[in-house]
């Protein structure tokens, strides 16, 4: 059984084709749940219409505003209980035969290094605009990202991973449960994480969602232009206060190297530039593609504090 978590803020646009797209998935062993965030629109209708209609696939869970999309999610964790989860957004549109190809790799995956390891599996995405037209057939092109770089540095200071392209098994959920931290940047970021840290992180090269772009998108499908000088800063920022995190919160797992490696970049913005140079290289902590690199190299050797 797979349990697919659908996170909902204002989703009343899009929300009917999307989860519609998910009943007709050609896998049917799955469970709905919806987690709602405090809309103001007509989504808690939609979401309880669909309740109605489908009792035995869909489940309604109230709550308390979490303030944002990665606290929603953080939420709907506690609530899965199957040997798999996958995420959902609320404006996309899953292809027919998504959970079937992303639950193949997985139990693949699992086969050969067993249930106890934590897994994810992600695929490629169709990036479309609001009216379902192409924008770019792939995702992972349209970013230039080698996505065979999955290793634990990498993860560290970038995430290639699409939240609503994944699926983890129950060893790596269990490994997530009960987070609760404010540098984390978002829950996709997190996972990747902890997969690359302790587990294994595989890829479904072809697209298996249609990824739509609009004017309220929280993250969405960037092109590669570098940010602006203060979202370059902030962003780097941000990526060394959640390796705080992860640190604290799972140092007592860690193996000798990548405490140390992950200790390193916790503290990088306090070295010398010769120190920040010498870790970045030692640990091959880069940023992907080479423009992202260059600039991301620019920017740590000028923070002074990751506050």
């Amino acid at each position: 059984m797979i349990d697919i978590l659908v996170a909902v803020y204002n989703g009343e646009k899009y929300l009917k084709e999307q989860l519609t797209s998910i009943l007709n998935q050609t896998y049917k062993e799955f469970n709905i749940i919806i987690r709602d965030d405090g809309s103001t629109d007509s989504s808690l209708y939609i979401i309880k219409e669909f309740n109605q209609l489908y009792p035995e696939k869909v489940t309604f869970v109230e709550g308390v505003p979490s303030g944002s999309a990665k606290n929603n999610f953080f939420e709907l964790i506690n609530y899965a209980k199957s040997d798999y989860i996958m995420f959902c957004d609320q404006d996309d549109i899953w292809f027919e035969n998504k959970i079937e190809v992303t639950l193949k790799k997985m139990q693949a995956t699992e086969n050969t290094y067993g249930k106890d390891v934590p897994i994810l599996c992600h695929t490629d995405l169709t990036v479309v605009d609001k009216n379902l037209n192409t924008i770019n057939p792939s995702f992972f092109k349209m970013q230039k990202f080698d996505i065979t770089k999955t290793t634990l540095n990498r993860a560290l200071v970038q995430n290639i991973v699409t939240g609503c392209t994944m699926m983890i098994n129950k060893a790596l959920l269990d490994l997530a449960k009960g987070t609760n931290s404010e540098d984390i940047i978002m829950h996709d970021w997190w996972l990747f994480l902890i997969a690359s840290a302790f587990g294994r992180v595989e890829v479904v090269t072809t697209p298996t969602i249609l990824y739509r772009q609009h004017e309220e998108n929280q993250v969405g499908a960037r092109t590669i232009s570098p940010l602006t000088n203060t979202q370059m800063v902030n962003s780097v920022k941000a990526s060394i206060n959640q390796s705080c995190s992860f640190l604290k919160r799972y140092q007592k797992l860690l193996p000798p190297h990548q405490l140390k490696m992950i200790e390193c970049y916790a503290n990088i913005h306090k070295c010398s530039v010769f120190k920040k140079l010498t870790i970045l290289q030692k640990y091959q902590l880069y940023k992907q593609p080479f423009i992202k690199k260059l600039f991301q190299i620019m920017t740590i050797l000028k923070i002074k504090g990751a506050g």
